[in-house]
């Protein structure tokens, strides 16, 4: 937004959606954690880029440097790259298995009570009836996890699971 001289009320403007000025107000400044794929996506069409580039640092910073914001110059095949083609997310030199990636979850879970494990897990069963869902469901996940309530909490040792 910056680079092309936008912020929140101009690119509302264009993009003729006033309602999204707010959204994208909370998002830049901090106050909104995980904003929702609805809001983003008119932003990533408007900026040729793809949704993934607002959410995830490593699919920033590919956006960034083929189109000059971050160090290397880009060339012109690589900022047609970065704009059209699939960013990848993974951090891992290859693709996780199904195990690695179940047995990252369940540690990444390990931390919330029941009710947020439980909440997930529905959310996945929704998601192995139709694969395609899946960034859905991982929208979904990360603001279910991220909502007052929901904060990783330290175990207690207690049985009452106080």
């Amino acid at each position: 937004m910056e680079e092309a001289g936008d912020n929140p009320n101009s690119l509302a403007d264009s993009l003729k959606n006033r309602s999204l000025q707010s959204q994208l107000q909370r998002f830049l400044d901090g106050r909104t954690r995980n904003p929702r794929w609805s809001t983003l996506e008119p932003v990533a069409r408007h900026y040729g880029v793809r949704v993934e580039a607002f959410l995830d640092d490593e699919a920033a910073e590919t956006v960034g440097q083929a189109r000059g914001f971050l160090g290397a110059a880009p060339s012109s095949s690589v900022d047609r790259a970065a704009s059209s083609a699939p960013v990848s997310i993974r951090t891992a030199p290859r693709p996780l298995t199904v195990r690695e990636l179940v047995v990252q979850l369940g540690a990444a879970l390990s931390a919330y009570d029941l009710p947020a494990r439980k909440a997930v897990g529905s959310l996945l069963a929704d998601m192995a009836n139709d694969p395609s869902d899946a960034p859905l469901a991982a929208d979904r996940i990360e603001r279910l996890l991220g909502e007052p309530g929901n904060e990783q909490r330290p175990k207690s040792s207690n049985s009452k699971g106080g």
